[in-house]
């Protein structure tokens, strides 16, 4: 049974009227269940489909009444016109429909009144250099032909944090992406850095970097209310896991292709912490730090387009093994001539 079965049983077993006194139970039995499945899948080596994966879970929009009763809608990702056939279905039938390419939202950090870290010694802000890095990023993505490709911004605006996250839900995206640039009081410090989400900071560089990325919001006076990305508990909870998941996945393959044709971090190049931007529970998301402002050797490179050329097909071979692993048609042979 799928991830969209269990959801589906469970919930229906939580909101029964009769079965009040086990709700405690049945929410055990469920973590039990995704844990095992996940674990089992990993053994295996096989990644789960993504309409059994994070699609699948939040595709059952569960309404729990007074009454106790349960109306469920399918709305996963998979369930769209034009939806990926299954591993079993995919390359049988030649006259099957054209699957839909995954969709991918590049988000360039910061803009407008908010111009993010500031090169010390150029005066460059970061809102132009993830900008530029951005759009060259989204053009060879599109040339690529393998995926729809979104953007939280393409031009030199102030978006939201909230904004953005809300962007890549109404998208139903496979991926966001968000990039930016660092700074620190060492200026010999250069390199990328990888984060995905994390409620516990990975450690103190993290938590001050989350810290002053989550504060883009108040730097351009933009007064929001945190609004809990949520649904029902139990479902939430399905979704989540698999989530970031799929958000480990891609970190992990873009850190392999920087290790191959780029430049890390030294130290932790993977960081965890609670980033609001990548906070959405059903979009697999990724921030990457894509060098250093406050270091003149990355600073050149970031303003080179050939640089950005070049780290831009890394980046695409890292989102084609990605979701060469998810199974996507085109993606996998893709990953194939990247190896």
């Amino acid at each position: 049974m799928g991830i969209f079965g269990i959801a589906r049983r469970v919930a229906t077993a939580w909101a029964a009227p009769e079965k009040k006194a086990t709700r405690r139970l049945v929410s055990v039995v469920a973590a039990v269940v995704l844990t095992g499945a996940s674990a089992l899948a990993g053994v295996v080596g096989r990644a789960p489909e993504p309409a059994e994966a994070s699609g699948a879970a939040r595709a059952l929009t569960v309404a729990v009444e007074e009454t106790g009763s349960v109306s469920g809608t399918a709305a996963a990702k998979g369930d769209r016109e034009g939806a990926r056939p299954s591993a079993a279905s995919r390359g049988v039938d030649p006259g099957a429909p054209v699957p839909a390419r995954p969709v991918i939202v590049i988000d360039p950090g910061h803009g407008g009144v908010d111009a993010g870290t500031v090169s010390p010694a150029t005066g460059t802000p970061e809102k132009t250099v993830v900008l530029e890095m951005a759009q060259t990023l989204i053009r060879v993505l599109r040339e690529s032909g393998r995926y729809d490709v979104r953007t939280t911004r393409d031009e030199d605006v102030f978006v939201g944090l909230g904004r953005r996250v809300t962007i890549a839900r109404e998208a139903k995206a496979d991926l966001l992406l968000s990039i930016h640039a660092d700074a620190e009081y060492d200026h010999s410090v250069r390199g990328a850095t990888i984060y995905t989400v994390s409620e516990k900071p990975s450690d103190a560089q993290a938590a001050a970097l989350a810290a002053k990325e989550n504060a883009a919001d108040a730097v351009a006076g933009h007064v929001v209310t945190d609004a809990e990305d949520v649904v029902e508990d139990i479902l939430a909870e399905l979704t989540l896991r698999e989530t970031r998941r799929f958000s480990l996945l891609a970190a992990r393959d873009i850190l392999e292709e920087y290790r191959r044709h780029g430049r890390l971090v030294k130290g932790a190049a993977h960081r965890q912490a609670g980033l609001k931007v990548l906070r959405a529970h059903d979009v697999p998301s990724v921030l990457v730090e894509i060098g250093f402002l406050s270091n003149k050797e990355d600073e050149a490179l970031m303003t080179s387009p050939q640089w950005r050329e070049t780290t831009s097909r890394s980046l695409l071979s890292a989102i084609d093994r990605f979701f060469a692993g998810r199974g996507v048609p085109g993606a996998a042979r893709a990953a194939e001539r990247t190896r």
